[in-house]
């Protein structure tokens, strides 16, 4: 049964929600609609233009959207509300850490 167990369970995959840890959308909501290089994604999210993000800048979350690879805008902003995705990312213990820390400031 070990021997069965993955070491990883979130991956980067098309549809994964990811939580901003840097730049101007910080500790928002985006979803990888594309991956451009081992160190890259295309990221979109509703109400924020698509732009590439780096890796390194994305927290995973153990949230998936069911999307196509390269979903328009309009795809992805229906994907999210027809998954309730804000409301469960807000559910998340990091994103309720985050906001305690927001009224604690």
């Amino acid at each position: 049964s070990q021997k069965n167990m993955s070491l990883f369970s979130k991956f980067v995959e098309i549809g994964r929600i990811c939580r901003v840890k840097e730049g101007d959308f910080k500790d928002q909501a985006v979803i990888i609609v594309d991956v451009v290089d081992q160190n890259r994604a295309l990221v979109c999210a509703p109400g924020q233009a698509r732009q590439q993000m780096r890796f390194r800048d994305l927290s995973l979350t153990p949230l998936v959207c069911p999307i196509g690879r390269s979903a328009r805008s309009k795809a992805v902003t229906t994907a999210f509300k027809k998954n309730d995705i804000e409301a469960k990312f807000a559910a998340l213990p990091a994103s309720k850490r985050i906001q305690r820390a927001a009224k604690r400031a």
